[in-house]
């Protein structure tokens, strides 16, 4: 990877805490769909696939709210 800046962006992806939530270099997330970033958070962050997978499931899906009713 050269070294003009834009590295710094995919290190915070590959090397950050939270690599699943990091914003995507050159502005991808604005053209990529869910599935598209998934993808590439497995290839980057393989340790990180199970919260990335439920915030795709988040954002296809929706969150559902659950009710418990205990008696």
């Amino acid at each position: 990877m050269s070294k003009d800046g834009r590295e710094m962006a995919w290190r915070s992806l590959c090397e950050g805490d939270q690599g699943e939530t990091a914003t995507l270099p050159d502005k991808m997330d604005e053209v990529l769909t869910p599935l598209q970033r998934l993808c590439i958070i497995r290839a980057c962050r393989n340790d990180r696939i199970i919260q990335a997978s439920s915030l795709f499931i988040q954002s296809v899906l929706g969150k559902k709210s659950v009710t418990v009713n205990l008696r």
